[in-house]
């Protein structure tokens, strides 16, 4: 056989493969965006964004003959910027109902995550903020009991509805609350124990200002846990960077706490030994993540371990 045929006949049901993990067309959420894929004729995969007007894209190299696995390289847009460097791998996982790109740094840590979706940019960061938000509090220092849901707010067991409001499709932090007590907007600082709370209005320009002295709602259902939503909700880099990366040991460890992990670091144990639902475990042999928490778990620790991280969060 000539030598051409062969090697056509081992390259095109590779480029195959490739071609049925991840379509042309299909859309992956990063945090922030959506990429959409294009599968080129040689099996290398587009992934192109808008971000506040930029261009954004990365091509995704087979590397070699692993299955599902990508290295990034540089798309052929010179107007266009990179989310992350060249060379980080990217691995596509297909588990629990979910289709994630995994995207590792150079050090071969998890970075961040694309998640496959069908919706738009806009749906997504709004439906990634609310569960960071929901939760039973206390108004400090007026006492008032709030509660946050899916687009209500419930203020001394009087109800209101809220709308989660974006720039350029990104939540930025503020809420919009109609009730019959509360009215305005409302920016939402994550700290520790709950939020801190500026009310204020949007510029001529969509920036938000604040105005006056904020207030503090305080997580004050016992049973629930501050970082609930990281056991059931894909992290991004977009969501790690609302918080300190003091908090996020917090967060991760707190994942770890709901299987009932027995702690050995004093103020870990002290922290969640003093929390209602923990129960500690006999063994920690027994336990077992969820596809979710394995890989927030992974990316907390890579959030952690950047030293500029807490340069640019949200957090008070």
């Amino acid at each position: 056989m000539n030598k051409l045929l062969v090697l056509l006949a081992i390259l095109i049901p590779t480029v195959s493969s490739y071609a049925q993990v991840i379509k042309s067309g299909t859309m992956w959420y990063k945090g922030g965006d959506n990429y959409t894929a294009t599968v080129q004729e040689d099996g290398t995969i587009m992934m192109d964004s808008m971000s506040e007007g930029q261009e954004m894209q990365f091509k995704m190299v087979p590397d070699g003959d692993k299955k599902n696995a990508f290295v990034v390289a540089k798309g052929p847009s010179e107007y266009a910027d990179m989310p992350f460097p060249e060379g980080y791998k990217i691995r596509y996982r297909h588990q629990d109902g979910m289709k994630v790109l995994c995207v590792y740094n150079l050090e071969g840590h998890l970075h961040t995550t694309f998640n496959w979706t069908p919706d738009e940019s806009r749906h997504n960061n709004i439906w990634t903020w609310i569960p960071q938000l929901k939760g039973v509090y206390t108004l400090q220092p007026d006492g008032y009991q709030i509660i946050i849901n899916d687009m209500t707010v419930t203020v001394e067991g009087v109800d209101g509805e809220y709308e989660v409001q974006t720039f350029n499709d990104i939540a930025n932090g503020v809420v919009k609350i109609s009730h019959e007590w509360v009215n305005g907007y409302f920016e939402m600082v994550p700290t520790l124990n709950g939020f801190r709370v500026y009310q204020g209005s949007f510029d001529e320009y969509g920036m938000f200002q604040r105005s006056g002295e904020p207030y503090s709602l305080v997580e004050s259902d016992p049973w629930k846990g501050r970082f609930d939503f990281a056991s059931t909700l894909l992290l991004n880099t977009g969501i790690l960077g609302k918080y300190k990366r003091s908090t996020l040991r917090i967060m991760r460890n707190e994942i770890l706490a709901r299987h009932g992990y027995v702690f050995q670091s004093k103020d870990l144990k002290e922290y969640f030994e003093g929390q209602p639902w923990y129960k500690p475990a006999e063994s920690d042999s027994g336990i077992a993540l969820s596809f979710i928490e394995q890989l927030n778990v992974e990316m907390i620790k890579t959030a952690e371990a950047d030293p500029d991280h807490d340069e640019y969060v949200w957090e008070e």
